[in-house]
Order: structure tokens, then C-alpha cells, then sequence
């Protein structure tokens, strides 16, 4: 038999579903199926498809029997809860005592049950002992039966406190001993403890559920595995974990011996635990399992699945489906042809288009996962259908994998969307890589359509972008990606509208991302419009301000470089695999717009934005200092320090002294632009000055001569006008 530790995993879930794959040390992320097409379409992991759940075969309970394995609750405290201290001290006199006889001696004044099942108690303690140094423990054993059956021939009443005790603890004691009839007499015992407890006797240790297990050992023991697996059944149906963990035993020694499978194999539920069993201990390699590997090996686990799967009598399959997918990840491809032919099943429509995928017909291989698919219902999967929630994500994504050979991007957008948050990496791709932004615009437009009323309120989960590459909702993701793409394209009018509708709340302070959007838009407009210098400048370092704190929300790219869909914690090498499985232009689609190199770019974007504001700024001013120091004290917190020196050796170079020059970069104070605005035009003035001052003579003169001219012609104005007046 395998570990305990492995045995207990198997028997606690057996549900026998892949978790996402880990491709870095630290995260585990989601996975990824455009990097590695050619094993996506040609491999067959059956785990990624179906799941095996214990609870398709439990049966139906009708009674009220429950397991009690999760506590630590044992016979000697529940003695001593019964009785006062007195008697507990006696209770525990009689437990210590040699034997049977003294323990029964020194529970004078207890009642008979009690004194007889802790005599038999002693005797069973004392043969286990005997048992384990190898001695003869028959006459303990004896003994021990003997005052367990006195317990059950008390009248009712009397026995009641002691006889499913006595009851179970007969039948491990005949399943001990040795004579052929002692195990039917066993099975005969535990067969009454369950009765005893359906009548309504106590059973505060739950020896009822128990029994099942014990007189599972002796079938096991008899070699009737078919009756092991029912009665473990039973008792996992009643809540026991160590029934699952011994249904995983039996699944095991099935899965290890083709030929104690194929004795049993017929029996639905051996069946479906050879199944399960298999696809639990399957190779799983790094990223896909490769069909054929280790089928050469005599007792390799491909070799053992292909000698039960090529032995199984088919009609009594309860899976065809599922044996065609075990028989592709074998290499077994013409049993598997043979297992999936004329089979109504979405996996076996995907073990047909893999085949017609290996043979080269990719028309046949789209026909067939178009078929798989038509087996949903409505925009549901169902389990009815065969495959797990886990597998029609898969169905899908490989049908978006598939389209993409074709160079159907949209329709691959859109099979990947519809499979789920844990393909959105490779859906990303598609709306940020390949697809242009028109094409991107429309397809939102077609396929995700606009909020309702009701769904465009602000989302009040802080944080809700930092999905770590599983949105809660890929529709939003997918028009957040959108937005943020067109607001690097300065398309700022449906960016803004895009993050309206999917608005949420950046942090505590920020309750509404539409709103930061917007005044971004508003200060690189301003920026344009705005007639002063100092406007314009203004405008350009609340933008570089904006782009510095909210940039991964408001420009980040969704994959490389920023890596929004990680919140911009980590990167991920995603690059798309080149190769037959590649759009015929997707590669000039994907170099045609290239994104920055550079991680986190948007801190590029406010760097320049800051420098910008700096060009606008008479540089003698405050102002000057103060957006090269903050652009200075970004780019060192950004580690980039190339840049910090460029911005120290520019204000030294062109600005005044200021009071915090000892911590510039350290300590920054805010840039006063209305000062910058009085300082520009106290500048200018005195420049005017200085520019005429050697001019001033003939400037005084040409003046005077302005005014003596200007008296003249108004005395001339006057006599005229007098003149012209009649007497």
C-alpha cells in the first residue's frame, strides 16, 4: 500500500481535478495555452477534461448513523462522565487490574453492564499486548468474548448503557480469533451493532459507522473486493473520512494490478474507482502531458492503463469517452479512435478532433470541437454532458488556441473569453497584441456589450484590478484593457466612456477611478489649450502627477511591460509560440505594435510630462525647482537613478538656489505656479528695461515731443471749433 499522507489525500476529495499550473517559484500562476500550442492541441491530460467524485457512488442514507472520527473522545471519558469521582477512581482501579476477573471484582456496587464490559476490556488489552510480542493471546481473546456476550444477555434495561460496546468489540474479537467460522460470526456482530444503534441505543462513539469498516477488513480479507468497496461505501456515505481513504487503497491496488482490474472491472463501482484512481496517478508532466510517454515500460502506468482499457468489455463501460482519452494519453491512438467512434460526448468529440489534429485535418478538428461545444446548455456547462466545469474551460480555450491557426482572432477572443478568468492571460494577449485598437473597439462593441444602469456603479471592492490574472469578471477586464489601450492611443473620449461604465474604486481615498481618468484627460488638454506658459505647465505636472500615482491603472498594459493583470508584482514570460499553430500574420501583428521595453512605462510617461512642465518654467523660479525635484525623486524610486542624475545636473545647470537644494530630491516642496506667473512677467518687465535702458535720451526726448505735439493739436481742435461756431 502507498503513504497514509498519500491515502488520505485520495480519499478526502477524490476529486481528481489539475490545479492551476505553477510556473515560478513563489505564485502559482494561471496557465497558459498560446506559448505552447502544439502541445495544447496534440496533448491529452484527462484530468484538465472530467472529474471522479466519491459522491457518484455513495448510496442513498435512510438512517441516522454517523461517523465520530473527529474527536478525541474515548471509552474511559465517557466512563467518567457518567459516574461521580468516587466511582471514577474506581472505574479506574478496575481498568488497571491484571485481568479480566479482578477488574470485575473491583467494580462491586457498579452497575453489571459496566462491570462485565470493563472485565472484557481488560482482557482484550491484555490479548493485543500478547499480540504484539508474538505470544498466544487465544485464551485473553476467549475471556474477553465471553464477558462481552454476558453484557448482551442482560435484560434490555441492564445492558442498554454497555451493549453496542459489547456488541462491536465481540466482533473484533471474533475477527482475531482463529476457526473458520469466526469471521461470519464477526460479520454477524458488527451486523448487530448497527442494529443496536438503529434501535436507538447510545452511541456516543459512533462504533455503528465503524462496524462498516471492520466488516469491510474481513472481505478484503476474503478476497470479495466488489463487497469491501460497497460496505466502505456505506460508511463514507454515513461521513467517514477513513472509509474514503480506504476506497483509495482498494482504487490503488486496482490501479497497480491490471489483472485483479480486470477480474473486477465489470462492477460499476470498482469501475469508476479504477478510473478515478488512474487519472489520480497519471503522469502529469510540466506543462502537458506528453501521449505515449513511458508506454514501453512493462509496468509503467501507460502499460498497465492500455493491458485494463484494451481488456475491458465495452458494453459495460460506463465511460467511453473518458478510456478514449486514458488511451490517446497512452499513445494509444487507434484505441482510442476505436473507443470515441460514434460516441454523442464533448470529450469524445475532442479525442476525434486531437486524432484528426495528428493526422493533419484541421477542418475535421474544428467540425469536432464545434460539435463538443454545441453540447452545452445555454451559456452553461453541465455535468450531465461528462465533463467537468474546469474541462468546458478547456474546450474552449482550445477551440480559441485552434481559431487563432486559422487567424480567426475575434473568434479566438471570444472562445477564450467565454472560457473563463483562468484563460484571460491568453485572451489579453489577443485584445492587446494582435488585434488592432479599431478591431479591438469593435469587437467590445459586438461582443461585450455596455453596462446596465444598474451595473455601472462604482465597484466597492478596493483594489478590484489586482485579480493576479483572474478577473472576478473578464467582460470588465476586457473593457478596462480597452480603456487603458485607448487612452495611450489619446483616443480620450471613448476611454473615459469605457471607464465610466466599469468604473471602480482605486484605494480608500479614491473611490472612483472615471474620476482620475478625467482629470487626466482634463490636464493633457489644458496642457494644449491653455495660452500661458505657465497654464501649460501647470497642466503638464498634474498630468505627470496622475500618470506617476495612477498610471498602472490609467495606462499600464495588461501583459508586458507593466503586467497590470499581476497588479504589476511580477512579470511572466508570455511570449507566443512561432510555429504551425500560428496566425498567418499574426507575427507582423504583434511587431507592429511593439510595447515599451521598459517596465512600469507609464513612470516614462510622467517623467516626460514632468520635464514638459519644466520646459514651460522660467528657470530661475521656484516652480522650476520644485517639478524637477519631483521628477528627480520619482526616477529614484523608480531605481532609475540615469535619469535622477540627468534631472540633478539640469537644475543645477539652469535653476536658482532653493532652501531645500542640501535634500534636493529628498525634500520637495509643492511648485507655486501662480509665484511662477508673477516671477515670469517681473521678468520680463525688468528684461524690457534692461533691453532700452541704453536708449533712454531719445526715448525721453521723442516722448516729450509726443506730449508737446499732442497739446498742440488739441489747442488747434479747439480755435477750429471756434471758428466754425456762427456769431
Amino acid at each position: 500500500m502507498k503513504s497514509a499522507t498519500r491515502r488520505c489525500a485520495f480519499g478526502a476529495a477524490l476529486t481528481l481535478t489539475a490545479a492551476g499550473l505553477a510556473l515560478a517559484c513563489g505564485f502559482d500562476f494561471p496557465q497558459t495555452l498560446l506559448d505552447h500550442r502544439q502541445d495544447t492541441l496534440l496533448g491529452l491530460r484527462p484530468t484538465d477534461w472530467m472529474s471522479m467524485q466519491i459522491g457518484d457512488l455513495l448510496p442513498q442514507v435512510t438512517d441516522t448513523l454517523k461517523a465520530n472520527e473527529g474527536t478525541n473522545v474515548t471509552a474511559a471519558d465517557i466512563e467518567r462522565s457518567e459516574v461521580d469521582a468516587t466511582h471514577a477512581a474506581q472505574l479506574a482501579t478496575m481498568r488497571a487490574a491484571k485481568d479480566g476477573a479482578a477488574a470485575y471484582a473491583a467494580g462491586d456496587g457498579l452497575p453489571e453492564a459496566v462491570r462485565l464490559y470493563a472485565a472484557g476490556a481488560v482482557e482484550f488489552q491484555h490479548a493485543a499486548t500478547a499480540a504484539r510480542a508474538k505470544e498466544d493471546a487465544s485464551a485473553q481473546l476467549a475471556a474477553a468474548l465471553s464477558y462481552f456476550q454476558n453484557v448482551l444477555r442482560l435484560p434490555d434495561e441492564q445492558r442498554a448503557p454497555r451493549a453496542m460496546w459489547a456488541s462491536y468489540m465481540a466482533g473484533r474479537v471474533q475477527r482475531l480469533a482463529a476457526g473458520p467460522a469466526a469471521p461470519d460470526r464477526a460479520i454477524a456482530y458488527f451486523q448487530q451493532t448497527r442494529d443496536l444503534a438503529r434501535k436507538g441505543l447510545p452511541d456516543p462513539l459512533g462504533l455503528a459507522v465503524a462496524s462498516y469498516g471492520e466488516e469491510a477488513r474481513i472481505a478484503l480479507e476474503q478476497g470479495d473486493v466488489p463487497h469491501a468497496a460497497e460496505l466502505y461505501l456505506e460508511q463514507a456515505a454515513r461521513g467517514s473520512a477513513m472509509a474514503r481513504s480506504s476506497l483509495g487503497d482498494i482504487g490503488e491496488r486496482l490501479a497497480a494490478d491490471p489483472d485483479l482490474a480486470l477480474q473486477h472491472i465489470q462492477d460499476q463501482r470498482l469501475q469508476k474507482l479504477w478510473f478515478a484512481t488512474v487519472l489520480a496517478e497519471g503522469p502529469h508532466g510540466y506543462y502537458l502531458q506528453r501521449p505515449g510517454d513511458g508506454a514501453d515500460l512493462p509496468n509503467s502506468w501507460a502499460a498497465r492503463v492500455i493491458k485494463v482499457t484494451a481488456g475491458m468489455d465495452r458494453t459495460k463501460a460506463s465511460r467511453l469517452d473518458g478510456l478514449a482519452a486514458i488511451a490517446y494519453t497512452t499513445g494509444s491512438f487507434d484505441l482510442a479512435a476505436s473507443l470515441a467512434a460514434g460516441v454523442n460526448t464533448p470529450l469524445a468529440a475532442v479525442v476525434r478532433a486531437k486524432l484528426a489534429l495528428r493526422a493533419g485535418d484541421r477542418g475535421t478538428a474544428a467540425k469536432e470541437f464545434a460539435a463538443a461545444i454545441s453540447h452545452r446548455s445555454g451559456d452553461k456547462a453541465t455535468e450531465a454532458a461528462g465533463l467537468s466545469d474546469r474541462g468546458w474551460s478547456r474546450l474552449l480555450a482550445e477551440n480559441g488556441v485552434l481559431a487563432m491557426s486559422r487567424g480567426d482572432y475575434a473568434d479566438a477572443l471570444q472562445s477564450l473569453l467565454e472560457a473563463g478568468s483562468e484563460h484571460w492571460l491568453d485572451a489579453a494577449y489577443v485584445a492587446e497584441r494582435v488585434l488592432t485598437l479599431d478591431e479591438l473597439t469593435g469587437f467590445a462593441n459586438r461582443h461585450v456589450p455596455a453596462r446596465t444602469a444598474r451595473d455601472q456603479r462604482i465597484s466597492t471592492d478596493p483594489y478590484w484590478h489586482d485579480y493576479f490574472g483572474t478577473p472576478p469578471d473578464t467582460s470588465r477586464a476586457l473593457r478596462l484593457l480597452l480603456a487603458r489601450r485607448q487612452m495611450r492611443e489619446q483616443q480620450f473620449d471613448a476611454a473615459l466612456e469605457n471607464f465610466r461604465n466599469n468604473d471602480f474604486a482605486v484605494d480608500e481615498k479614491h473611490p472612483s477611478l472615471a474620476a482620475i481618468a478625467g482629470e487626466y484627460v482634463a490636464a493633457i488638454r489644458d496642457s494644449t489649450k491653455s495660452w500661458t506658459r505657465i497654464k501649460r505647465a501647470a497642466a503638464l505636472f498634474k498630468a505627470a502627477q496622475l500618470s506617476k500615482l495612477y498610471g498602472m491603472e490609467l495606462l499600464g498594459y495588461e501583459l508586458a511591460p507593466d503586467f497590470s493583470t499581476f497588479g504589476g508584482e511580477t512579470t511572466m514570460n508570455l511570449k507566443a509560440e512561432a510555429g504551425s499553430y500560428s496566425g498567418v500574420d499574426e507575427n507582423s501583428r504583434v511587431n507592429a505594435n511593439p510595447p515599451p521595453e521598459v517596465r512600469f512605462h507609464y513612470r516614462a510617461v510622467a517623467f516626460d510630462l514632468a520635464n514638459r512642465s519644466a520646459d514651460n518654467l522660467p528657470p530661475r523660479s521656484q516652480a522650476f525647482a520644485a517639478v524637477l525635484c519631483a521628477s528627480l525623486r520619482w526616477a529614484q524610486s523608480g531605481d532609475d537613478m540615469d535619469q535622477a542624475r540627468s534631472q540633478y545636473r539640469r537644475y543645477v545647470r539652469e535653476a536658482a538656489y532653493v532652501p531645500w537644494s542640501p535634500k534636493f530630491g529628498a525634500r520637495c516642496e509643492a511648485p507655486d505656479f501662480r509665484r511662477a506667473s508673477a516671477f515670469l512677467w517681473q521678468t520680463r518687465i525688468h528684461s524690457a528695461r534692461v533691453a532700452l535702458r541704453p536708449y533712454k535720451f531719445p526715448l525721453v526726448v521723442l516722448a516729450m515731443a509726443a506730449v508737446v505735439g499732442g497739446v498742440f493739436a488739441l489747442r488747434r481742435r479747439r480755435i477750429r471749433a471756434r471758428l466754425n461756431v456762427a456769431p
